[in-house]
């Protein structure tokens, strides 16, 4: 009988403790997968929107509309999201299958001489820096009762430097 108690209590306890060790392991892999749109995002809207006016004497130099909308896009289209508001300061998405919340991606792209690339080529280059916050959304049932109480947010930021060697 002692034994038969004692497997319940282990049932009971690892059931919950796997539970918050479930959603972590969850939280991590939509960390992975937002991480991973972002870059995508980011390297098309690149490829897409530098601006070439010559092939000598390159520039990296970023059409600021191209690029918001190209990254836009593409975001959207990798978590399966749509845009509901847009300018060149930042981006909001909605989701559409109720996986995630609503993102928030700031965008400040520089295009200035300062950031020179490298000395050694004295190009100018385009800094792009990127922050994205999301509220993160509860999978398991135990801490979607704590969802309301809970603010945890996914933040993320990144900062490119874009130069063309020629």
């Amino acid at each position: 009988m002692r034994g038969i108690a004692y497997m319940v209590f282990a049932v009971v306890f690892f059931a919950n403790f796997m539970e918050p060790l479930l959603e972590v392991i969850e939280c991590s892999r939509e960390k992975i997968m937002i991480s991973t749109a972002l870059n995508n995002a980011f390297r098309a809207a690149r490829d897409r929107s530098l601006t070439e006016t010559s092939i000598r004497d390159l520039n990296a130099e970023v059409d600021k509309e191209k690029f918001v909308d190209y990254f836009a896009e593409t975001f959207a289209s990798n978590l399966d999201l749509d845009i509901s508001s847009k300018n060149e300061e930042y981006i909001i998405f909605n989701c559409n299958d109720g996986r995630f919340n609503n993102f928030r991606i700031d965008l400040d792209i520089y295009n200035d001489s300062i950031y020179s690339a490298a000395d050694a080529y004295d190009k100018e280059a385009t800094r792009i820096d990127i922050a994205l916050e999301t509220e993160y959304l509860f999978k398991t049932k135990l801490l979607k009762q704590i969802q309301e109480t809970t603010d945890y947010a996914i933040e993320m930021e990144t900062t490119y430097l874009l130069w063309v060697k020629n």
